[in-house]
Parts: C-alpha cells; sequence; structure tokens
C-alpha cells in the first residue's frame, strides 16, 4: 500500500505513514463474498495469470487456489529439471500476482500451501483476497468494525 500523500511504501496494516505521519484512511479486510471471489478468479485467469497456472475458488475456505496446469505438472515430474521447473512457476505466479494487485486495487497474501505440494513438489497455494475498508471515526466505531469484521 502507498501513502496518498509521499507516495512511499508503508506497511499494509499501518494506521500513520512511517515517513511523513499522515493519517491513513483504510485497513485491510478480508474478502469472503463467494460471487465477487469467482469474478476476481475470472478475471485474474483471463488476464493476468500465465498458461502455466489455473485459479479457482475454494468454496469451502473462502480462498483462492493457485494450481499449476496439467503441463507444469508435467515438465515438473522430470526429476533433473523438478527444481527449476518449479522455482520458475513461482516466479511467474508471483509477478503476475503483483502486477494483479497494483491494476485492481487488492491484496492477495500467501496463507498456505496445499499439503499434496509437500509430496509431489508441485505447488498448490492458497491465497486471501484482502479489500481495501474505510477506518472508523472514533474508537467505539473501531471496536464495533473489528468485533464485525
Amino acid at each position: 500500500m502507498r501513502c496518498p500523500n509521499c507516495q512511499k511504501g508503508v506497511p499494509e496494516d499501518a494506521l500513520f505513514c512511517p515517513y511523513c505521519g499522515f493519517k491513513l484512511q483504510f485497513r485491510l479486510v478480508k474478502m469472503s463474498d463467494l460471487n465477487k471471489l469467482r469474478k476476481i478468479a475470472t478475471i485474474l485467469n483471463t488476464r493476468f495469470l500465465p498458461a502455466e497456472w489455473k485459479c479457482i475458488v475454494d468454496e469451502k475456505k473462502k480462498r483462492l487456489l493457485f494450481a499449476p496446469s496439467a503441463k507444469a505438472i508435467f515438465l515438473a515430474g522430470f526429476k533433473r529439471s523438478r527444481a527449476a521447473v518449479v522455482s520458475t512457476l513461482i516466479l511467474a505466479l508471483d509477478t503476475a500476482l503483483k502486477r494483479a494487485e497494483e491494476e485492481l486495487d487488492i491484496k492477495l497474501q500467501l496463507v498456505e500451501m496445499s499439503k499434496i505440494s509437500y509430496f509431489t513438489y508441485i505447488p498448490y497455494l492458497y491465497y486471501e483476497v484482502l479489500i481495501k475498508s474505510k477506518l472508523a471515526k472514533n474508537k467505539n466505531e473501531q471496536n464495533s468494525a473489528r468485533i464485525f469484521t
């Protein structure tokens, strides 16, 4: 996230800019609406993700699951090239997600890696979608906002 006053990068959970002291108006909240998650997954699949990746909505966990394509799984199956293929896949995904975050004004946060990844060495990654939410004006509103979000 960038400070609207000085345009420097600030931590996502900051209430004030550490560089200029500007009071930030937003905080990040987890998106849990399945319809919006499906729309984001469709946009990511069509506009941002390389062909080696696909984005699926995990409806139970209300997260996005990024899984490699069948071609990528096949290439990673060869023992000699596995590390190179997997690192290239993850680098391509990371680059695409950073671009998507900037253009869609969302934050994609890696939450966990699927347990199957530890045995197959093929990454299946769960991400949460975080969106900006306005901060409450006073302490009572802030406390109630924390309880209900």
